[in-house]
């Protein structure tokens, strides 16, 4: 099942159908609908044959790139492929790109609602809120989606993407790297630049997928500049006029066109030549000062006093020029041909051509009666009424007023902190000098919110300490800056891992504030209930959390509603419910239009619905989730992120026996925990790393690594205030398994069943499955099998209840074999069987093989096998080899093997061989 990327997107005519896409229904609120449609091209236009216009859009390139800089007419050839292939019934999508769609959240907004019109599923149901291998993805975890959304589509499209020079962002620029490699031959993407983008051209180039147009192949041909003049402005001039004027401007565009507005406006050939060839000042700058003059006085104030905005609007432009005629000069300008180019088809919405903006924008700054300050003082306002903060405060900042910017940010700053874009906030109040946020006490404490959600801890510690001494010396100041620092105080506390003092705090603090600072109240609680979660006192987590959905309910907070699913999951988890756990998380990668898919709430919604779809044996949806989102996970400071990520990635790949790529994430974890000089990673990857020792059979390694883990981190502080990363990563359990591999089969029992007691004192579920598991390995290992089948049947009880799968399988041997014993001869169907065996000394055989029974139903076995990992199984157990296997299914050697290692993963296998083998006692060759 495939889902839409994003909520609220319809899908306009059929791609199938052809001709032009409706998305003016498909766009959200927060989007610009100008920004997905080409500037409006102007009657009088040359037709670019030479460029390929009229004779098809080179079918055989995956990526074409147009570079040059501003005035060589990108846009206009652009627009005129496009409306080719409208005509041809190709389907199109147009995104104008801008600075701020270095915004990755941005950048992907505007790609999928490009795009929605022609995939419709991009228009039916969010993807950031399903259950299954569509969930929400790091932001190039949706793009790697929808490229697959896009590879499934069989009609042809072409993706343009103009003024990409505006794109710095190596994450952006990746994705579009990754679009342009990986959509198949009949999807093409299109791309205007002031400069060669780095999108990976020279490879597709050498392998025959890239076209380039640069400078010299968007200039002017004699002949096309003699058409230009004749046929295209009606201006009748001769061979010798129009050679001279080709040579003198090279054939750069936007110089003819000044040359054309020029001579329509009276100026005779001849006088014109002579003008340019005695001129010292640079042709655009001689022909754009030349036209401006020719404008009535009215028009040149409108265009000055205009020219600050990048798109043009009737009532933006009265407000910043205190006019009321905007909309008539808008619509004389673009009869005049002046290089202003409509954004809409209704054309409410405009652009200066670039050239002509430079043009103006240095005329403005000569212009002493004018106040460019002040102009930008209005955008701002203006933008501010419609909720417009980006732009708003990028105005306010141009002014060079930094106390009327701090003002803007004020009134924007939560608004942008409910929508989780914490480095926004950051990057606005770091802009400003020292001085100016002193006097400003709540953007400052905004800021340090920003700084912690940014894992700032050692910047928002200092701010905070800071900030208290100022609330002293003020009295206290204002009731709401008290509660502020108080919830940072316990926030802080539990990010650092303090959990026990966070508890403490909260519980002098949470009745301190207020019941007007529904904000610091919720944060408060969540601290806490993390807090109960991780020392198991769940009868209290249930009351913190209502305080925490009302609270976020209340300011409607999207990012706070998402970290309330992500709590009561945990809490679910912990006491070992799957099932429930994994609606939660589900419900927190629903992701509102607007947020991140960086932030912190879909980047955790990820790491722990990763684990859990691990856990129920989904093992290439969960590696597929976490790479997709790795680089949130990576670039967060959460450790518990960093921890359970990178072990979940370690467990896949120590499933596949895929040792290389196993060690490779646990070395990515310590070395994150050494940059991060964080105690607990580094300890957490050495306890993986002795895991794998033991695996290896390397037990000296593997005592090394304990202790030197048990050293490295003060881990009697998280035996009653447990992360919830290291509930099964601890010095404990990792020894156990050192010591059944060491052949202390006894001991290793007595210190499981201990730690089993203290897991069920707590009523932590989850933990005490694993210390069960591990319980009856030590017992089989010991010799007393039928003891251990009796301990495994309340493993399994809760397995089948819960769909817990890998915790058993990623024992391997003995559990699978005791498993597979279990399947085959229905001990488990009733209490009577399981007596039975007891009376029987667990004898094999001694149980009868009965009918098919709800044990069989309940675990799922066949659906843990995907259809392509059956025929592999189905051809080895034939006797075919890999390559012989590979040759019937039509794949290669190397995709056989990955599925043999898949298939390994999930009967606890060790060769092919074995594989078989369980597989036949499992029922699966019948």
């Amino acid at each position: 099942m495939r889902h839409g990327l994003l909520t609220g997107y319809t899908a306009g005519v059929s791609p199938a159908i052809g001709g032009t896409l409706d998305i003016s229904t498909s766009v959200p609120m927060n989007l610009r609908l100008s920004k997905l449609l080409p500037p409006l091209s102007p009657a009088a236009l040359l037709v670019r044959n030479r460029l390929g216009i009229g004779s098809g859009l080179f079918p055989a390139a995956k990526l074409i790139v147009v570079h040059a800089p501003a005035g060589f007419g990108k846009t206009t050839l652009l627009a005129q492929w496009r409306e080719q292939l409208q005509n041809n019934k190709t389907a199109t999508a147009w995104i104008t790109l801008d600075e701020a769609d270095n915004d990755p959240a941005r950048f992907l907004g505007y790609l999928v609602a490009a795009l929605a019109p022609i995939v419709p599923e991009l228009g039916q149901e969010s993807i950031l809120g399903s259950y299954g291998p569509d969930q929400v993805r790091s932001f190039l975890g949706i793009v790697t989606e929808l490229i697959d959304s896009l590879a499934n589509l069989e009609v042809p499209f072409v993706l343009f993407l103009d003024d990409f020079e505006y794109i710095t962002d190596e994450r952006v620029l990746e994705a579009v790297r990754r679009l342009a490699d990986q959509l198949p031959m009949h999807q093409q993407i299109v791309i205007g630049s002031r400069r060669a983008p780095e999108v990976g051209f020279a490879r597709l180039r050498v392998r025959g997928l890239a076209i380039e147009f640069s400078m010299g192949a968007l200039r002017f041909s004699e002949d096309e500049t003699r058409e230009f003049f004749r046929t295209t402005r009606g201006l009748a001039l001769s061979d010798h006029e129009v050679h001279i004027l080709q040579k003198d401007t090279e054939g750069w565009v936007v110089a003819l066109q000044l040359v054309a507005l020029s001579l329509a406006a009276g100026q005779s050939a001849g006088s014109l030549l002579d003008a340019l060839s005695t001129s010292s000042a640079g042709i655009t700058d001689y022909l754009a000062d030349d036209v401006f003059s020719r404008q009535s006085e009215d028009i040149r104030l409108f265009l000055l006093e205009t020219c600050i905005l990048n798109q043009l609007s009737a009532p933006l432009c009265d407000m910043v020029t205190g006019r009321q005629d905007s909309l008539f000069l808008l619509e004389q300008i673009e009869r005049s041909n002046l290089f202003l180019m409509p954004l809409d088809s209704e054309r409410t919405r405009f652009r200066y051509h670039s050239v002509f903006a430079e043009f103006l924008r240095g005329r403005l700054l000569r212009t002493h009666s004018l106040d460019a300050s002040a102009l930008h003082r209005r955008a701002s306002a203006w933008h501010a009424e419609q909720g417009w903060w980006i732009s708003s405060v990028r105005h306010a900042l141009t002014t060079g007023d930094m106390d009327y910017a701090a003002q803007r940010m004020e009134q924007g700053v939560d608004e942008t902190l409910h929508a989780g874009r914490m480095a926004t906030i950051a990057g606005w109040i770091d802009s400003l000098p020292a001085e100016i946020l002193r006097t400003r006490i709540a953007l400052e404490i905004k800021y340090a919110w920003a700084l912690i959600f940014l894992y700032r801890y050692a910047e928002a510690q200092t701010r905070l300490e800071s900030l208290a001494l100022r609330l002293a010396a003020s009295d206290g100041g204002k009731q709401c800056h008290a509660d502020d620092l108080r919830a940072m105080r316990v926030v802080l506390l539990g990010f650092t891992d303090h959990f026990e003092d966070a508890y403490t705090m909260g519980v002098e603090e949470l009745p301190r504030i207020s019941n007007d600072g529904p904000f610091g109240r919720a944060i408060v609680a969540s601290a806490m209930a993390y807090a109960t979660i991780a020392s198991g006192r769940f009868a209290e987590t249930t009351p913190l959390l209502d305080i925490v959905r009302e609270s976020h309910q209340r300011t409607n907070s999207a990012v706070g509603l998402i970290h309330h699913q992500l709590l009561t999951g945990m809490a679910e988890l912990a006491q070992g419910r799957l099932h429930a756990a994994l609606r939660h998380f589900t419900g927190a990668s629903i992701v509102p239009e607007g947020m991140s898919p960086n932030s912190q709430g879909p980047v955790a919604a990820a790491v722990y619905l990763a684990d859990a779809m691990y856990e129920t044996n989904q093992i290439g949806d969960s590696e597929k989730h976490l790479l997709c989102h790795l680089e949130g996970i990576t670039e967060s400071g959460m450790w518990d992120f960093l921890i359970q990520s990178h072990r979940t990635l370690t467990l896949i790949h120590r499933a596949r026996q895929d040792w290389d790529g196993a060690h490779k994430w646990v070395d990515a974890l310590e070395r994150l925990g050494q940059k991060r000089e964080v105690s607990r990673i580094v300890a957490s990857a050495r306890l993986l790393r002795a895991r794998l020792a033991i695996d290896s059979g390397d037990l000296n390694y593997a005592e090394q690594q304990i202790e030197l883990a048990e050293a490295g981190a003060d881990w009697l502080r998280y035996e009653d205030w447990r992360p919830f990363a290291n509930e099964h990563l601890m010095p404990s359990y990792v020894r156990c398994r050192l010591m059944l591999a060491q052949g202390e089969y006894h001991a290793a029992q007595a210190r499981l069943k201990l730690l089993l007691r203290q897991a069920e004192a707590k009523q932590r579920s989850h933990r005490a499955l694993l210390i069960r598991v591990l319980l009856v390995k030590a017992t089989v290992l010991s010799g007393d099998e039928a003891a251990a089948i009796e301990i495994l049947g309340e493993v399994v009880s809760l397995a089948m209840r819960e769909g817990y799968r890998r915790t058993l399988l990623d024992e391997g041997e003995p559990i699978t074999r005791i498993l597979c014993r279990i399947h085959a001869e229905k001990i488990l169907e009733e209490p009577r069987r399981l007596d039975e065996h007891r009376n029987q000394g667990g004898r094999p055989g001694a149980s009868s093989i009965g009918v098919r029974v709800p044990f069989t139903d309940s675990f799922n076995i066949r659906e843990q096998f995907s259809s392509r990992e059956m025929q592999v199984l189905y051809l080895v157990a034939q006797g075919f080899s890999n390559q012989m296997v590979a040759d019937r299914l039509f794949l290669s050697e190397a995709t056989i093997k990955f599925h043999l290692r898949n298939i390994n993963a999930k009967t606890g296998a060790k060769n092919r061989v074995q594989a078989v083998a369980i597989a036949r006692r499992l029922g699966l060759l019948s």
